[in-house]
């Protein structure tokens, strides 16, 4: 496992606590997110992971003060790096087709003639 990248490493270290959370061991659940595996881990996205993971575990322990500074140490969700754009294609609204580049009224009168 040490020789796999590092997403897959941390993907195998949340499935393993969750079985182990799942199992009742929580105790064990919380340890495979502190192995040998992942503590070299740096994506900033992967760290925060393992921490919301981790924070679950504590909570399911009991220690609530530890699972709150966990959650509060990842930090907030990021945000979306695009913009959504929803189109409803069942709507009422005749949409004119696109025109070609540099076609302007007076051609397309032609182009639509031949």
């Amino acid at each position: 496992p040490a020789a796999l990248p590092e997403e897959d490493r941390v993907e195998l270290a949340i499935v393993a606590s969750g079985a182990r959370a799942d199992l009742g061991e929580d105790e064990a659940g919380l340890l495979a997110l502190e192995s040998r595996l992942v503590a070299q881990v740096r994506s900033p996205e992967l760290v925060r992971r393992l921490s919301l993971v981790r924070a679950d575990r504590l909570a399911e322990l009991g220690r609530l003060v530890e699972a709150e500074a966990e959650r509060a140490a990842a930090g907030p969700e990021p945000g979306e790096e695009e913009d959504v754009v929803v189109v409803d294609l069942d709507s009422e609204t005749d949409i004119a087709p696109a025109r070609p580049a540099g076609t302007d009224d007076a051609t397309r009168g032609t182009e639509e003639r031949a």
